[in-house]
């Protein structure tokens, strides 16, 4: 009878920077703590924080996130979505982590977001508040 299969150990490099100046709205180990679960919650299998938690950082599952919904700011990182696809409204993420739409155009701090490779960063209130993580593919397995 052959060995059972396991899947090979899985890596994960999470980074994370403290701002110099200010002071977190919560300690830096608070931060870190919450940035590795938020971070571990993209990870198959891992579960995403509780809404009702106060993580500084959490998951938003929305409807997945596109190339053709993202609108570059001034050549920043900054970008806004539309949401959802194929409508002319902007994706809004309140302080509280509730997702509402706004009118073409609108990127105020609600609506702009940082975009990474696998997921749109959005901090409504900046550092003393909430951070929500929302999925982004550049890629779909089944585009139509």
């Amino acid at each position: 009878m052959p060995a059972p299969r396991c899947s090979p150990p899985s890596i994960v490099a999470i980074v994370v920077r403290i701002p110099c100046e200010g002071t977190p709205a919560q300690p830096p180990g608070t931060v870190i703590a919450a940035t590795i679960r938020a971070a571990l919650s993209t990870v198959e299998g891992h579960q995403t924080p509780d809404p009702g938690d106060d993580d500084p950082a959490q998951r938003l599952d929305v409807v997945a996130i596109g190339p053709h919904q993202i609108t570059r700011l001034d050549g920043d990182d900054l970008v806004t979505v539309t949401y959802p696809a194929g409508t002319t409204t902007v994706l809004s993420v309140q302080p509280n982590g509730v997702i509402e739409t706004r009118p073409a155009g609108a990127n105020g701090p609600y609506e702009r977001a940082v975009l990474k490779s696998d997921r749109l960063i959005y901090a409504p209130v900046g550092p003393a508040g909430a951070v929500y993580l929302v999925p982004y593919a550049d890629q779909l397995p089944n585009p139509e």
